[in-house]
């Protein structure tokens, strides 16, 4: 089960006896709207807070295997963390790439030390990272393609998975061959200077 704060849905996967699994979608609707977007934001947290207890019911009688949250920053993470549920968060689905590297200042770490890993969405930032000259050169001279590139560097994390959207088998087989790169240190560092790392707090972004 992924729960969405920006839209409070959420996806269910729902195990079978033969092994099979089987995902649906569940949104929280009101019959008002919120009129402004902090009372949208109260209502979600709300919503959570109710939902937490229900989904470790289902996860205790094996209805579902597990639950994660996506786009909570990090005092919603906190919060949900500690109510009833919260610690069994499998994973904080966030906008993490090259470009978007924000959650590295705290986020990122307050999920590591909980074994929390990230589902890493839109890890191409919609290709536009191909854009950056510096970082196709660098691909290029790495006999690899710039999606491969941005892939391995995600990857290269152990607590990071990633959700590259695909188009046709071949992009499937040229992503999934960024499992077997390994960076080296030189690589690493060229993609710190081409695409700083935070240097201070920032609003978690989303797409």
């Amino acid at each position: 089960m992924l729960l969405r704060q920006s839209g409070c849905g959420a996806v269910l996967t729902v195990p079978f006896a033969d092994g099979a699994r089987m995902a649906g979608a569940v949104t929280f609707e009101w019959s008002q709207p919120a009129a402004t977007a902090a009372a949208t934001r109260e209502r979600c947290e709300a919503t959570l807070a109710l939902v937490g207890p229900v989904l470790a019911a289902l996860q205790r009688a094996g209805k579902i295997r597990h639950y994660g949250v996506s786009n909570l920053d990090m005092r919603e993470m906190q919060e949900w963390w500690n109510a009833t549920g919260g610690a069994a968060t499998a994973t904080n689905q966030l906008l993490y790439n090259l470009k978007r590297r924000g959650i590295e200042w705290d986020l990122l770490q307050w999920l590591r030390e909980r074994r929390v890993p990230v589902m890493a969405y839109s890890p191409l930032e919609q290709a536009r990272l191909f854009q950056n000259a510096k970082f196709a050169a660098l691909a290029k001279a790495s006999g690899i393609t710039p999606a491969q590139l941005a892939l391995a560097w995600l990857l290269a994390k152990d607590d990071v998975m990633v959700i590259p959207k695909c188009s046709s088998v071949a992009r499937v087989d040229e992503n999934a061959a960024a499992r077997d790169i390994q960076l080296s240190l030189a690589q690493l560092a060229e993609l710190d200077r081409i695409f700083p790392p935070p240097k201070g707090p920032h609003a978690l972004e989303m797409l």
